[in-house]
């Protein structure tokens, strides 16, 4: 308990923190923070629902809870920003009973889960349910973790790449038709809305998703539409070149991680392993979000805890990215 009380505490200044910090050196309006980019987006479904093909790219789950909750506050943008601040909460305590207290603490200050849990986005919610999955492992109740990682997927579709890896501590395959069950409703449910079982495949293509090699992505980073525009980081033009850095950091640090973890426990790795490596194989704005989406392999933060301890300096040098990631993303997409 005292443990879970310091992570919640230690998350809620480094909100503070973020938030202030945002604020002081923006001088942003707060209609900008809690309605940027996709943020809108998880908004718009909330109130209008699936009126494009566009949108059928985002899972219904968070604008559900969205709607559910503006019942109540009768402010959308509110609604979704303290849903995700509210969740942030979960999955630090539950990973601080899955491994320890150290991998907690650092995924907790982790730079993007610090911003994308407090900004209106819905990563909290696959992490939420992914985490309780686990727990249900580590207390072999293999039912409760198909039912939750089923969740899991219904929340971010791409998760479905992971289920071969559950396969390590199911053992039997039977395991699997939970999860079948809920993909066959989500096929089903895009076919009596749109006419075609694979309209999320469309919305996609809506978004620029293609498949490349890791070079290929290299190249579009480097020459993309979406880099390429004129995104500015406080008055700075920032170079193309940068936003293929920025991935590069974060694929080092995870695979250094993934790395680690083959020696500690198979299933860590290839569940990690699952969420990484097809990461690299895609352009459009997806590729983009990869330090975001590498949020989901959090058992690397367990590989990290074997290595350093938490340190001051770790988590104000994790503040001050994180006050960067939040100015990047407002301004230009750092997702």
């Amino acid at each position: 308990m005292y443990n879970s009380l310091k992570l919640i505490f230690y998350l809620l200044i480094s909100k503070f923190v973020l938030y202030v910090g945002y604020i002081v050196i923006i001088h942003d309006s707060f209609h900008h923070f809690v309605t940027a980019w996709d943020s809108a987006n998880f908004e718009y479904i909330s109130i209008h629902g699936y009126n494009s093909a566009y949108y059928y790219a985002f899972s219904p789950i968070y604008p559900l809870l969205i709607k559910s909750l503006n019942y109540i506050i009768h402010r959308t943008s509110v609604s979704a920003l303290l849903l995700t601040n509210a969740l942030s909460f979960i999955p630090p305590i539950v990973i601080n009973k899955v491994f320890n207290y150290r991998t907690a603490l650092l995924f907790t200050l982790f730079p993007t889960y610090i911003v994308f849990t407090t900004i209106p986005y819905s990563d909290v919610i696959p992490l939420v349910f992914l985490s309780l999955s686990f727990l249900a492992l580590k207390n072999k109740k293999l039912l409760t973790s198909s039912i939750l990682v089923s969740i899991a997927i219904a929340s971010f579709y791409n998760l479905a790449l992971t289920l071969p890896s559950y396969l390590i501590r199911w053992k039997k395959l039977h395991y699997l038709l939970i999860p079948i069950v809920i993909g066959l409703g989500i096929f089903s449910w895009f076919y009596f809305s749109t006419g075609t079982p694979f309209i999320y495949f469309y919305a996609e293509e809506l978004w620029g998703v293609k498949f490349t090699t890791p070079l290929g992505q290299a190249e579009w980073l480097l020459t993309g539409w979406f880099t390429s525009q004129n995104w500015k980081f406080l008055g700075y033009l920032i170079p193309t070149y940068v936003w293929l850095i920025r991935n590069l950091l974060f694929e080092v640090f995870y695979l250094l991680g993934i790395i680690k973890l083959y020696v500690m426990d198979k299933f860590y790795f290839a569940y990690s392993l699952a969420i990484f490596l097809p990461l690299l194989f895609i352009e459009g704005t997806p590729a983009i979000s990869i330090p975001r989406i590498l949020l989901q392999a959090f058992p690397v933060f367990y590989a990290y805890s074997t290595m350093f301890k938490v340190t001051w300096i770790y988590a104000i040098f994790c503040l001050v990215i994180s006050i960067v990631i939040l100015i990047w993303q407002m301004t230009a997409f750092f997702a």
